[in-house]
């Protein structure tokens, strides 16, 4: 059963449902209080201002359980991993919470990322790969309650510990259910030793809103998934000695620059597959792996002509 309201919702100004008539949505403005087993939360009421947008208060699955919860204000919200502030609140169907953000503003002309991250509070995490203090733009949860993804604020670095090594990560990690390490995003190139060889793990696009898909993945038992790189891989067949190569794509174009996108690699059952845009098996003893890195590639940009205003030193500087 998911988390139902127990009693009506007070002063609900806007509405939508679906075609049965369900209730899918709705803002309130008058004060309210939903119990849960994680706080007592007031679902925002107040009109919009320069920093929090207009939006509902309240989202509702199909079955009339609560999907997303707009707080009032900044709230303490109680988890197996802590006690925590949050302005919004994501719940899974069955009721469980699903996610929490410390803070939910709005970026525009009159509140920059900058203002935002005045304002977002900072942690102290501890986990067996590392401890750290750092914000966050959110925590996910599985329906267990277990910590299932952390996202760091976009100017935060930290270091943990990982079955490849200690190394520096940005946007944050994932975990498996049991809490043991299960993703994490590079801040910088690393070398890893893999089933092909020495490769460098590293993705200069990767997004930073949800750390859920890190480049470096593990499974429980630590053991290599898969990993993203710039760069290639020459692939020569042992018994012809055909030779292929696969190379990261070219991600997007800035004028006369281009961005590298990754060149995806991962490891199951004797095989590896190579994704630069396909993704192609090869048996692991029936071919030789010559990885290689584009260092300037890695460094997230490849500029072919006067390419100052995006150097790619000046993008290292502003991290």
């Amino acid at each position: 059963m998911g988390l139902i309201l127990m009693k009506e919702i007070r002063g609900m100004t806007t509405w939508e449902k679906d075609e049965q008539g369900r209730l899918l949505a709705c803002k309130v403005g008058k004060h309210n209080v939903l119990p849960t087993v994680y706080g007592d939360f007031v679902p925002r009421y107040s009109g919009p201002d320069f920093r929090r947008r207009d939006r509902a208060a309240l989202t509702f699955y199909a079955n009339g359980s609560v999907r997303g919860l707009e707080l009032e204000a900044a709230s303490a919200v109680s988890t197996l991993a802590g006690t925590w502030e949050a302005e919004y609140l994501a719940f899974h169907e069955d009721g469980s919470l699903s996610a929490l953000f410390p803070r939910n503003g709005q970026l525009n002309f009159a509140w920059s990322e900058e203002d935002e991250g005045n304002i977002v509070p900072v942690y102290d995490f501890s986990f067996p790969f590392g401890s750290f203090r750092a914000k966050i733009i959110s925590m996910r949860f599985f329906p267990s309650g277990s910590l299932r993804v952390v996202t760091l604020w976009p100017d935060e670095r930290i270091e943990l510990t990982t079955p490849v090594g200690r190394i520096p990560v940005r946007i944050g990690f994932r975990l498996h259910e049991d809490g043991r390490l299960a993703a994490v995003e590079p801040a910088s190139p690393v070398a890893v030793r893999t089933p092909i060889g020495e490769v460098t793990a590293y993705h200069p696009l990767a997004l930073g809103l949800d750390a859920g898909q890190g480049s470096l993945q593990f499974d429980p038992q630590g053991n290599l998934l898969s990993l993203a790189t710039v760069g290639g891989v020459e692939i020569r067949n042992r018994q012809t000695g055909t030779p292929e190569r696969l190379r990261s794509p070219q991600g997007m174009d800035l004028s006369e620059c281009s961005v590298s996108d990754s060149l995806r690699i991962r490891f199951a059952a004797g095989d590896v597959y190579l994704d630069d845009g396909a993704e192609k098996r090869y048996a692991l003893d029936a071919y030789n792996f010559y990885p290689y890195f584009d260092i300037r590639a890695g460094q997230g940009f490849s500029c072919s002509g006067d390419c100052e205003g995006c150097a790619a030193s000046d993008m290292d500087e502003s991290r």
